[in-house]
């Protein structure tokens, strides 16, 4: 959800209170607080301070509440509601909700915390009402991507059912991944691939001495190419990165024209959440729709924001309907700045489509080893 994170709030109803809070999901899991002298839960966060921003408010509040550090920038609004404030009778509040990662271990810090504490979907009721109402929004955002993801796994397994990328060659990228790996000592590690498809690039990768584990949203691709690695089929997975085991990471993270599935917001994410698969040392191999595509066939543009980096809907050809991302370098630059160091500086790469009529398709591919 896009929406004014980086401003700052300030209530036009003096009876409505704005608070930003942070909503920590591991699976249906939610991260609370309880305030001494009370009996529900809340969300970490607070009330921002006079001329501070949502997200720096929640920053602060999280590292006060519960100790954890995230950086305000990493942070995504993904509800907002408006309720009756809880224990002040007479005043609303408008919570506003961010995820986003952190570091360190959750512990009660500020004096007000009685009590932290993982409640799951069961115990929601537990919340108060704000919080609660909050968290069916999230949920209801929630099925409606998985009912995208649904469509685009849909198109893909389309597109693998008419022999898409069966006899194309792999990308140069494979090459430049297995030397980059090796110089790093990582020949032969074991790494996961995001997108590995009916096998176009992972089969060279596999042959290069890379022990990949391999998953895709297409069933039609993962059973094609369990057909041919059949030795190899407890490796290849129909998943997203959010159902792998919770604390996997990998030495080596690779996505190959995978990311750019979605919004900006989505798209972000995606790369988030395939970062914190990265191994401590690990490497992240990228490669990426760029700006600067002749983007075809007829679309929309749905975003376009200052850093260069926009999104389209197509509305014709194999994609209709779905929403794709092209980055920007200072986009993907950001998106990397925090945890990761540049090993294989980013680049881009155009390729001349069939009919020339037709314009050039712009990549972005880098290499990132996690600090």
């Amino acid at each position: 959800m896009n929406g004014p994170q980086e401003n700052h709030q300030e209530p036009n109803d003096p009876g409505v209170v704005v608070a930003a809070t942070w909503l920590n999901r591991v699976g249906d899991r939610i991260l609370g607080v309880r305030p001494h002298g009370v009996d529900v839960y809340f969300l970490p966060g607070g009330i921002p301070e006079v001329g501070e921003s949502l997200v720096d408010a929640v920053a602060r509040e999280v590292f006060e509440e519960v100790g954890l550090v995230i950086a305000p920038n990493d942070l995504k609004e993904v509800a907002r509601v408006e309720d009756d404030a809880y224990g002040r009778p007479g005043m609303r509040v408008q919570l506003i909700c961010f995820d986003g990662p952190s570091s360190g271990t959750p512990a009660p810090g500020a004096d007000e915390i009685a009590e932290i504490k993982w409640l799951d979907s069961g115990d929601w009721h537990r919340f108060a009402p704000a919080v609660r109402k909050a968290l069916a929004q999230v949920r209801d955002h929630t099925a409606s991507r998985a009912s995208e993801i649904r469509l685009i796994a849909s198109a893909w397994d389309d597109e693998y059912a008419t022999g898409r990328y069966v006899h194309e060659p792999p990308v140069a990228f494979a090459d430049e991944i297995l030397e980059v790996a090796s110089s790093h000592g990582l020949a032969g590690a074991r790494g996961l691939y995001i997108g590995c498809g009916n096998g176009r690039n992972f089969l060279p990768l596999m042959s290069g001495g890379l022990d990949l584990q391999g998953i895709d949203i297409s069933a039609t691709a993962i059973a094609q190419l369990r057909k041919r690695l059949p030795d190899l089929a407890n490796q290849l997975h129909v998943c997203q990165v959010g159902d792998l085991a919770e604390g996997l990471t990998f030495p080596l993270v690779i996505g190959i024209q995978v990311f750019q599935h979605g919004n900006r917001t989505q798209a972000h994410r995606h790369i988030r959440a395939a970062q914190s698969r990265t191994s401590q040392a690990g490497l992240f191999c990228l490669r990426v729709n760029a700006v600067g595509t002749d983007i075809w066939p007829d679309h929309h543009v749905t975003e376009q924001n200052e850093d260069g980096g926009l999104t389209v809907r197509y509305t014709a050809g194999p994609k209709a309907g779905l929403d794709v991302h092209f980055f920007s370098a200072d986009e993907l630059h950001q998106l990397f700045a925090s945890d990761f160091e540049s090993v294989s500086p980013l680049k881009a790469v155009a390729h001349q489509r069939e009919s020339s009529e037709l314009g050039h398709w712009v990549q972005w591919e880098g290499i990132w080893r996690r600090r």
